[in-house]
């Protein structure tokens, strides 16, 4: 897939996450979202739009927009992905404080640890939490780091399955 092609997979990938936190027929309630941020190199992009828009700064906008459209009391957890993860928020139902910690993400390096990451969400809805959970893993390539000696996109699979 060309780089072009990326940026438009990307804003698809959102605009599908939208649509689904929107299109609810039955009344918003609290849930559980947990976001994880690819933080990789290849964020840097710059071919999201003819403006020049990175392709990190789409997915900062993107996550900023969906965080005000999720219903008051969602619990909030984001973490990051690049050659290593972090957990940048645990869970919290303070929207402020969500839009706050995006502050604390990372600018774009290293490589795609897609399989960590999700494991890394996975740690913050880990026990006995209440409400449908969701890990939105927002990312623009195919993984490249693994943190478990499979192949990348193997490790990634496992992690998700």
């Amino acid at each position: 897939m060309s780089a072009r092609g990326k940026g438009w997979l990307l804003t698809a990938v959102l605009a599908a996450v939208i649509a689904a936190v929107l299109g609810r027929a039955e009344p918003a309630r609290a849930d559980v979202f947990i976001f994880v941020l690819d933080v990789s190199g290849s964020m840097l992009a710059a071919d999201v739009d003819t403006a020049g828009t990175t392709r990190w700064d789409a997915m900062m906008e993107a996550v900023r927009d969906l965080i005000d459209l999720f219903p008051s009391g969602s619990q909030i957890g984001i973490a990051q992905l690049e050659s290593d993860t972090m957990v940048i928020l645990t869970l919290t139902t303070s929207k402020t404080d969500a839009l706050a910690a995006l502050a604390n993400v990372d600018s774009a390096s290293g490589g795609t640890a897609t399989g960590p990451g999700i494991r890394t969400g996975l740690s913050l809805i880990a026990g006995n939490i209440s409400g449908d959970k969701r890990i939105i893993l927002i990312t623009d390539g195919v993984p490249n780091v693994s943190g478990t000696g499979a192949t990348p996109t193997q490790d990634a699979i496992d992690a998700a399955t």
